[in-house]
């Protein structure tokens, strides 16, 4: 049996709003990547000033802080 064009249709709406929303699930995460990117390079700057210092307990606290925003990154 051949579909007709109405049911074609239908399928193709469905098809057409898996591909919008995958793209705009796709951009949420990107820009989530991209704030958490900035956050871990700014936590860099701050642990070269922190290290400079040499307060070897904040390094410390600023390191794992940085390790978990990676590992939760990837």
């Amino acid at each position: 049996k051949h579909k007709t064009a109405y049911e074609i249709s239908l399928g193709l709406v469905g098809s057409e709003m898996c591909i919008r929303d995958r793209s705009k699930r796709l951009a949420a995460f990107e820009k989530t990547r991209l704030k958490t990117q900035r956050l871990l390079e700014e936590l860099g700057r701050i642990l070269e000033i922190v290290l400079a210092q040499r307060d070897k307990s904040l390094a410390k606290t600023l390191t794992g802080l940085g390790l978990h925003l990676f590992s939760a990154l990837f």
